[in-house]
């Protein structure tokens, strides 16, 4: 009980400019699109950026898919069997190339499974409990694992597919220390075997990718160069979207909405997604490194833990800082997502009186100080949500 659940699916909200039919057909066209964040690294072992995963999700490819139902579907693996507990065998897709005309084998899953548990990954924790990738010929690879694992295709699911062959030519068979500020090849270029590659990556975040016309699969729609421009500001991209300068917004302001849905060239798609947005306790610590409380870490006490759940009011900020666009939720798993129970998802209590007889009974009937470290602009009105809380602690 280490984490506090106060929101689940924060609405995904696109802002569509109708001013280029995005649907058509008949004729080629570069979709213009904006939203708050920034391609960060182009390398998929440093990639844990929400804006980067989207960005790099087109170029790079998995072994295993999601599809519009959110459900686990083949992708460059056609099929797979388990062999016995540990062993798990994968049929490769046939045909698929990357972006450099290299074809696709079971030595390039070998590689980036291996390469995403090397230490400088920032995607190794989906590579736990797999002990090695064996190739059995081009198109067959087996994965062991270290025990029985219902989760493996879940973080295979994370683990992006690179060329090994491109990765030694380019010196990047492991990924630069992107925490300690290093960068690589890999950094600013890109090889997958996705529907677009990497045709740009400027300064200041301009992406430019353009439509593989040898990709493997069945391409939606008729965008065939896409240019992604982030913009921090929710003001400047809002007019971006209304200017006809960009055609979507991924993320346009919440408090925004109402006026947008009365503009008729806009349109409005509104989408639950998967994000669960958490209030988290250092529980590591014997003493907060900001607390009034000397000599002792508060939180590990069940009883301030659950005060504190007492004294947020879910509701309150679903209908007033979110505008009715969340979802209150106890549960750390969305609802769609593998592993979600409704028996683990009962209703927010709300109740001060309660709250502040818990922290009377752990030892602090007038309660304590403690620091709230939150993001800013990173998610929907998180600094909001942040300050709500405060209040409602406090």
């Amino acid at each position: 009980m280490n984490r506090i659940v106060c929101l689940r699916q924060v609405l995904k909200v696109l802002a569509v400019a109708t001013l280029m039919n995005v649907n058509a057909t008949a004729h080629a066209a570069t979709l213009r699109w904006a939203g708050a964040g920034e391609l960060v690294s182009c390398d998929p072992a440093v990639s844990v950026d929400t804006s980067t995963l989207v960005l790099l999700g087109h170029i790079y490819e998995r072994l295993v898919t999601r599809d519009k139902q959110f459900a686990l579907a083949p992708s460059l693996a056609i099929s797979w069997e388990t062999l016995s507990p540990t062993v798990t065998r994968f049929k490769l897709r046939p045909g698929v190339r990357f972006h450099d005309g290299a074809a696709f084998t079971a030595d390039d899953v070998a590689f980036s499974i291996e390469r995403a548990r090397l230490p400088t990954s920032l995607i190794k924790s989906n590579t736990v409990g797999v002990k090695a990738a064996v190739r059995i010929d081009d198109l067959t690879v087996e994965i062991h694992t270290e025990r029985p694992m219902p989760t493996l295709l879940n973080q295979l699911y994370l683990i992006p597919m690179m060329s090994r062959a491109w990765a030694i030519k380019h010196g990047v068979t492991g990924p630069a220390d992107y925490v300690g500020g290093k960068e690589n090849f890999a950094t600013r270029h890109a090889n997958g075997t996705g529907p677009y590659r990497l045709k740009s990556f400027e300064s200041g975040g301009k992406v430019v990718l353009a439509a593989d016309p040898k990709w493997w699969g069945k391409r939606e729609g008729n965008v065939t160069e896409g240019l992604y421009v982030p913009i921090r500001s929710n003001a400047t991209r809002l007019a971006a979207l209304v200017s006809g300068e960009v055609d979507l917004l991924i993320d346009p302001p919440v408090q925004d909405l109402e006026r947008l849905k009365g503009n008729a060239q806009i349109k409005l798609l509104q989408i639950p997604e998967p994000r669960v947005i958490v209030l988290q306790f250092d529980l590591a610590r014997d003493e907060l490194l900001f607390s009034t409380v000397k000599g002792k870490n508060p939180f590990k006490d069940r009883r301030v833990r659950e005060a504190i759940r007492l004294a947020i009011d879910s509701d309150a900020l679903h209908r007033k800082v979110m505008r009715g666009n969340s979802i209150p939720t106890t549960s750390l798993i969305a609802k769609g997502v593998t592993g979600y129970s409704a028996k683990a998802d009962p209703p927010a209590r709300f109740d001060q009186a309660r709250g502040r007889q818990l922290l009377a009974e752990a030892g602090y009937p007038q309660g304590f100080g403690v620091t709230l470290d939150c993001t800013n602009d990173r998610y929907i009105l998180d600094e909001q949500i942040c300050s709500a809380l405060a209040g409602m602690m406090s």
